[in-house]
């Protein structure tokens, strides 16, 4: 059967309403999928700036409460060389504060105001510690040490319930 000038466009206008659909329906869906890729990427670099900032938060607090204890320790010890020991704990709180800082940085990045201005709170209490070392020091006075604590502890609290919601939210 003789293919007539009709039957050669309708095929023509087949073929190419065809291939105009599959090209449209492959960049809406490729597109579609690059957006998620995008987002899921986006979403696993904030998890993990979320991790690092938590662990250096940790960190942080757990350099302070070392240098914390080994003062009270050299205190409590009276040897001979009690202010050259004094003397090398106080830049561990230098050093806490740093990494303290530092979290409170990646908490920003990750965009995670909230956390990263209370983490800067959290910071300069225990900077006011470092400060009362400094200044008193071995004579420092212990129920400063342990009302310092007991402030701090309800903000230290705040901030990882935060970081949970934050991450429940995140994950979801």
């Amino acid at each position: 059967m003789p293919l007539t000038t009709i039957d050669v466009i309708d095929t023509a206008v087949k073929v190419g309403l065809g291939a105009l659909i599959s090209g449209v329906t492959t960049y809406i869906i490729g597109r579609r999928n690059h957006s998620h890729d995008i987002r899921k990427a986006v979403l696993s670099e904030r998890l993990q700036l979320l991790k690092e900032a938590s662990v250096k938060f940790e960190q942080g607090g757990s350099q302070i409460n070392s240098a914390c204890e080994r003062i009270v320790i050299i205190r409590a010890a009276k040897q001979s060389n009690q202010l050259e020991q004094f003397l090398t704990e106080l830049p561990n709180f230098i050093a806490a504060f740093n990494t303290l800082k530092e979290s409170r940085s990646l908490y920003f990045l990750a965009g995670s105001r909230q956390i990263g201005e209370l983490v800067g709170e959290y910071g300069a209490k225990q900077d006011e510690l470092r400060k009362h070392f400094a200044q008193y020091g071995l004579d420092f006075d212990h129920n400063y040490i342990n009302r310092h604590f007991k402030e701090a502890g309800p903000l230290k609290t705040e901030i990882l319930e935060l970081l949970a919601t934050e991450l429940q939210r995140l994950e979801a």
